[in-house]
Formats: structure tokens, C-alpha cells, sequence
């Protein structure tokens, strides 16, 4: 630390033109003794965390304290040469860029000719700026920009956010994709130079990837050059431009493990069955898909022809595709208030009686495949105190209630046979009264205490997770001293600006390892946190009909998901004496409403601005616009499973070829 602060106060750049923010993460060493104490020339200022929080964690404290346009990182185990930021200076101001990587050499602490002994350490940072050159927008940028000599314009930080703090490895190799999404310009500063001080004991093979590594990062940025760079730092070498499934075939033979993928669909295909969940049309699926291929998107290709994986595609979509303003203007991102949410006045909540029909349709041909049939779990509304006077009715077939096969507001395993028909159907009629949720306090009745179930407070985490969650809440909540509802609030936002929406099926404990998963894990992971912290909490589940808004009277709707039911939607309520059984309502993390990389800045700043206010308007509160299901939705497969030789299993032919079909009509009451 001495070494590298005396670095920085022999800067040629003027004195008066930067200022040095050094952030002390938990160190257990002298380090902060040493800033304590140290009389500086240079602004100086430090943060200190008292315990360990991370690169990320602590990079972003810094970047966010910061004055500067320019943001330059380094690393305490770096020491910059004295033109340092007056070569990076250079750069920034005679070539209109907004990331530079500066230079970087290694030695050895120990090796007496001051480089590292084992060769491969150098090669690995050599082989990652050699492609680049020429090319300020090459997605090869993403791989040759290393966090601890880097500069950066504040605003791409801002626009993206800084870095993951769900990446304890390669956290600015992430953080170059999504700037490199967002447009960003970049290049080399070879004289903008720094030593990286590396101790004797650091293995050259764990500075590249794991296994898991191309995983949390392919997941997110599902692109050939992850692959590709994954295969580079290994072998020394670019590994040539081989397609798909043969580049996945060689991740595995370098790694013993590659990302799943299911490469099936056309791009006519895949648009068809993006249309539900990424609001891709005809108009404009093709060229939204195009350009994903233009950026590297992984397919795999067969006689010219490009083959799709969905799961990968839609995760790609939910970041990078703005389909769904295109579909649905910026109203759809802020949040809709009703009379009540505007007025908080319980005179003016409104409830509705609600009718409609849940259909479950699958061609004939498809199902015929199967010839032991198929079966499915399907959800029917129940009983809550938003939701009564319910009526199930017009069934098809006509024993799908039969008591048997009901448990827990699911029907279970129905039975889904080929006959002669074209469509198989499986259909009901339901109708209830909803009411919008107004806070036990603000109504006037007398509250009486409520027993509360001992499972409302088991967070169900194993116990090699407990010290990530403890961590959190210790961030999350600095005084814990605070009410309840101050805390529970405190996690829902973070939550919410962290968690990334990913149609990647995870235990809902492993979203602390990687920071995404669907909506489901998410709200059961914030369950978990808030019971650590001694909160009651529960699950529900339902249908939100999350496209419509308050508009009158009289309102219908249509929900429709391929695969498993729209039931599946799932929020979650906290208890307080005070206010007893309150909503935290959708959870739907901004990153699905931002589409960093393809709208006009001010267009992105309009959508981050209503993402923030739904944010705020939604806890606590909960829109009417829902049909309430069992939990066990989220629990039990609501697609359709078939029987072979080994057992009862999902088929994906017959899974992608499954539409659930809610409508229902909401009239005032």
C-alpha cells in the first residue's frame, strides 16, 4: 500500500485534476493503520467496510463516490508508472472512446529476474489484447479489459449499473459485455502502464475460467466469444471459429463440463414461440434476431440453416430486445395506480366480480407420439382474503374436479389422451369476487393478535449459504434496530436493483451465487432472507395479468404461456402486528425493463425512472388485476409428463407445443 500510494502522489498528472478514493474491504492486515496515518498531497479519501463485501461491492462504493467524468480502477497490488493518468488522459481526448484498458506487466515478488515463472501467466494476458486492435465495438474488447487498470466514462457506469456483485470471479469480464451491449467504444493504452505484483503462490491455471465460470457468464451473455475466450485461456490460442455444437464439444473436452444448450427452433420458429414471453411479432422477430446473430448470439447452424436455443434466446431478449415497448409503450413500466394506491383513502379500493375460462390445448399428432399419454397438474383459484365467492364450473372433461385428484387448490395429475381430435382440450369456468388489499391499519377494525405458523419462519437455507445471507442482511440493514417494515423494505430494494430475471431453472438459494433465476426462485430467496432476520413470511401465486391496468369499470384480459400455467406467477406477504399480512407484490427486476442495449438514451432514462417508481408504488401494495392459485403452482410441474422406460419425465416437443390460455373478464362491483 505505501508503494502504490507514493505512485500516486508522483503522478505528472496536475494534482488538482483527480482525486484518489481507496476503498479498505474488510482487510485484516495494517492497511488501515496505514491510511490512518498517512499525510497525503493528493485528495485522498477512503471508505472502509468492516468486513468483506467483494471486488464488486467495493468497486462500485468507489465509482459511486466519485466527481470525476473519467472513472479509473486499479487494483492495490498494481503500481502505476508516473504518466499513469496522463496516458490515459491522452487517449480519452483524441479519440472519443469510453473504455480503455491500460498496460499491464507482471512480477514475481520472489523470481529474481522479476517475471512470473510460469509462462502461461504472461500468454493469458498477452492472447486477450491481440484481437482487438481495429475494431473499438469488437465483442473480443469484452475479454482484453481487465478491472485493474481500467478506465471508464462515468456514464456508461450509471447507464449499466458498475459491476455485478454476484461475480466473485471475472467480475469486469461481465461488466465489459453489458458495456459492450450498451455501445461502447473501446481501446488499448499500452502506456497508461501498471506492475502487477504477483505472489509466489498464485497457480497461472486459476486465472482463467472454471466450469462454472462460462456457466454464470454464458447464462447471461449467451455468445460464441464466451466460448471462445473460455477455450482461448486455456489452450494459449484463439480456438479458431468453429460452430456450435462443435465449439461446445471442445469447451468439454478443455473443461470436462459445457453449458446446456437445446438447439431446435428456426428463426421463424423461435419468433413463434418468443411471442408469449418476449413479444416478438412477425414485423419484428426477424430483425431483433438477426441482429442478436450479428452480435455472436449462440445457435448452431446445419446446412447454412440457424438453429435456436429458446432458453438461451429468451434470457437474451429480456436484456437486449425491445420488443416489448415496441408491443407495449413506456405506461407498461410504470406501475398503474388505482383510485386507492393514489389516495391511500380505504374508501376508494375497488373490488370486481371476475369471470373467465382456463384452457389447456395440445395437438392431437404430437400427443399422439406418446402412447402411454400424458398427464398434467393444473391450478384452480382458492379461497384468500382478496379473493371469495368462488365458482368452478363448465368442465372439460367433465370429472376434471373429481375429489380424488384435487389437493391443495391443484388438480393433480390429470390425464391428457389423443383421440381423433386435432386439439386436445382441457378447460373450466371460474368466476369470484377479488378485492383490493388495504392495509389492516389504515381500516377501521379492531386487530387481534394472529397466530402465526412456525413455517412462516423457517428460511430453509442450507448451511453452507447462511454466511452469504448474513452478509446481506448486515449490508442491507445497517441498524437493526429498525421496524419491520423498514427492513422488509430495505431488502426488497435491494433485491430488485441486483436480482437479474433468467429463465434458468436454480434453487432459489443458489441466486446468492449467481444474482439470477426466474421469479419464482427470487421471491422464495427473499422469503428466506427475511426470515433469517426474524420476519414472518409466506408465498402466493396466481395469474397477474400484468399487461392491463386500471382503466374503468369493465375490463377483460388474456394470459398465455407455452408450457407450464400462468398460475406460476408468484409474490410474496410479510407480518406485522400493525399491518398483518402485507403484499411486496410483483417482483420483476429492472433489468427486464431497461433494455440496456437498444434504446436512445433518453428513452432508457425514461424506462429506469419508471422501473424506480414501480418500485416504489408496489410495496406494500397489491393491483386486483390477478387471479389467486395455489403455491403449490411453483412447487409441482404444471407441464405435461409422459412415461417411457425410465420413469415419468418431461418431453420438450411436447412441453414448447402446450398452450395455457387464461381470459377473464373483471366487471366493478
Amino acid at each position: 500500500m505505501p508503494a502504490l500510494l507514493m505512485r500516486l502522489e508522483a503522478q505528472t498528472y496536475p494534482h488538482d485534476g483527480f482525486e484518489c478514493i481507496v476503498v479498505n474491504d474488510g482487510s485484516t492486515d495494517n492497511t488501515a493503520s496505514i491510511l490512518k496515518l498517512w499525510k497525503s498531497n493528493i485528495e485522498l479519501h477512503v471508505i472502509t467496510h468492516l468486513i468483506c463485501y467483494g471486488r464488486s461491492y467495493s468497486r462500485n462504493a468507489g465509482w459511486q463516490k466519485a466527481r470525476g467524468e473519467i472513472v479509473v480502477f486499479l487494483d492495490a497490488d498494481m503500481i502505476p508508472a508516473e504518466t499513469w493518468l496522463e496516458e490515459f488522459d491522452v487517449v480519452f481526448a483524441t479519440n472519443g472512446l469510453d473504455v480503455v484498458s491500460g498496460g499491464i506487466s507482471n512480477a514475481s515478488a520472489t523470481s529474481p529476474n522479476g517475471q512470473h515463472p510460469h509462462a502461461i501467466f504472461d500468454l493469458l494476458q498477452s492472447e486477450r489484447v491481440l484481437p482487438h486492435t481495429g475494431d473499438s465495438q469488437s465483442s473480443l474488447w469484452t475479454f482484453g479489459a481487465f478491472a485493474s487498470n481500467l478506465a471508464v466514462r462515468r456514464s456508461f457506469l450509471d447507464r449499466i449499473n458498475g459491476f455485478n456483485p454476484f461475480f466473485p470471479r471475472f467480475e469486469d469480464i461481465e461488466l465489459n459485455l453489458r458495456l459492450w451491449e450498451a455501445g461502447a467504444r473501446y481501446s488499448h493504452a499500452h502506456r497508461a502502464a501498471a506492475q502487477h505484483i504477483v505472489m509466489s503462490d498464485e497457480d497461472p491455471l486459476n486465472q482463467w475460467f472454471t466450469s462454472e465460470d462460462i456457466t454464470r457468464l454464458f447464462v447471461r451473455h449467451p455468445y460464441r466469444s464466451v466460448l471462445l475466450a473460455a477455450v482461448c485461456g486455456r489452450v494459449g490460442k484463439i480456438a479458431g471459429s468453429g460452430e456450435g455444437s462443435e465449439l461446445l464439444d471442445l469447451v468439454r473436452e478443455v473443461y470436462g463440463a459445457a453449458p446446456s444448450t437445446d438447439c431446435r427452433y428456426t428463426i421463424e420458429e423461435a419468433i413463434h414461440a418468443g411471442r408469449y414471453r418476449a413479444y416478438l411479432t412477425s414485423e419484428n422477430g426477424k430483425p431483433i434476431l438477426e441482429r442478436g446473430l450479428s452480435m455472436g448470439l449462440y445457435t448452431e447452424v446445419i446446412d447454412g440453416v440457424h438453429y435456436f436455443d429458446m432458453q438461451h434466446t429468451m434470457n437474451w431478449l429480456a436484456r437486449c430486445s425491445e420488443a416489448r415497448l415496441e408491443q407495449y409503450p413506456l405506461p407498461l413500466t410504470a406501475y398503474q395506480h388505482t383510485p386507492y394506491q393514489r389516495t391511500l383513502q380505504p374508501r376508494d379500493a375497488i373490488a370486481f366480480h371476475c369471470h373467465g375460462t382456463y384452457e389447456i390445448t395440445v395437438p392431437g399428432d404430437i400427443l399422439a407420439k406418446f402412447k402411454g399419454g400424458a398427464k398434467i397438474n393444473i391450478p384452480v383459484p382458492i379461497e384468500h382474503p382478496s379473493q371469495r365467492n368462488i365458482v368452478i364450473s363448465n368442465c372439460f372433461p367433465a370429472d376434471l374436479l373429481d375429489s380424488s385428484r384435487v389437493r391443495q387448490g391443484m388438480i393433480l395429475r390429470q390425464p391428457l389422451s389423443a383421440g381423433s381430435e386435432e386439439i386436445v382440450k382441457i378447460a373450466y369456468d371460474f368466476e369470484y369476487d377479488i378485492f383490493e388489499h388495504v392495509p389492516a391499519e389504515a381500516q377501521a377494525v379492531n386487530k387481534t393478535d394472529a397466530y402465526i405458523d412456525d413455517a412462516y419462519l423457517r428460511h430453509g437455507l442450507p448451511d453452507a449459504f447462511m454466511d452469504q445471507a448474513t452478509s446481506i442482511l448486515h449490508r442491507v440493514i445497517p441498524d437493526n434496530t429498525a421496524d419491520t417494515y423498514y427492513k422488509v423494505r430495505s431488502v426488497f430494494n435491494w433485491a430488485w436493483s441486483n436480482f437479474e430475471f433468467v429463465e434458468f431453472s436454480l434453487a432459489s438459494f443458489e441466486l446468492l451465487n449467481t444474482g439470477y433465476g426466474g421469479c419464482g426462485a427470487m421471491v422464495k430467496l427473499v422469503i428466506s432472507l427475511l426470515r433469517v432476520a426474524g420476519i414472518p413470511c409466506r408465498e402466493q401465486s396466481g395469474t397477474f395479468y400484468g399487461d392491463g391496468y386500471y382503466t374503468g369499470p369493465s375490463m377483460s384480459y388474456l394470459q398465455q404461456t407455452i408450457g407450464s400455467s400462468p398460475f406460476m406467477h408468484t409474490w410474496a406477504e410479510f407480518y406485522t402486528p400493525e399491518r398483518e399480512w402485507t403484499p411486496i407484490c410483483e417482483f420483476e427486476s429492472p433489468t427486464r425493463l431497461t433494455f440496456l442495449t437498444m434504446l436512445s438514451e433518453e428513452d432508457r432514462q425514461k424506462v429506469m425512472h419508471e422501473s424506480q417508481r414501480r418500485c416504489q408504488a408496489i410495496f406494500g401494495s397489491i393491483s386486483p388485476f390477478r387471479t389467486y392459485g395455489s403455491e403449490q403452482a411453483n412447487r409441482l410441474p404444471t407441464y405435461p409428463i409422459v412415461k417411457s422406460d425410465q420413469g415419468w419425465h418431461a418431453d420438450p416437443d411436447l412441453t414448447a407445443a402446450t398452450l395455457h390460455s387464461v381470459r377473464c373478464h373483471m366487471e366493478q362491483i
